[in-house]
């Protein structure tokens, strides 16, 4: 099963790789599951579909070469939402493997905000 998983993932990343650089993934254990793997830390974000900032915030994410990007829905992720401690959305979190957080920004900012924080 494992393995199977890993297949799977070097090939959504080989097609992320060629196609976007930001890597993409929709499932938060598969994120750090991932991000184990290749050495690379995962920005966490809180939203829901009936967020209006968090759908800016989609249509304006910067691109990543350097992050997994997992996409958590508030609603159906409480769970996370209480580990995490996110009282309002969208709320993203830059996270290791082991899901310590590394940094954090609550609330929409507009592309070069959130750019030059990601780079920090």
């Amino acid at each position: 099963m494992i393995k199977n998983l890993t297949i799977v993932i070097v090939l959504l990343i080989t097609n992320n790789l060629y196609a976007d650089p930001s890597i993409m993934v929709s499932n938060y254990n598969d994120a750090t599951i991932l991000s184990k793997e290749i050495d690379l830390p995962v920005l966490v974000i809180f939203s829901s579909e009936d967020c209006k900032f968090c759908d800016l915030l989609k249509s304006n994410m910067p691109e990543t070469e350097d992050l997994i990007i997992c996409f958590v829905d508030y609603n159906s992720n409480k769970n996370l939402v209480k580990q995490y401690n996110v009282s309002l959305i969208p709320d993203s979190l830059v996270i290791d493997h082991n899901g310590k957080v590394l940094k954090r920004l609550k609330g929409f900012k507009n592309k070069k905000t959130y750019s030059d924080w990601l780079k920090q």
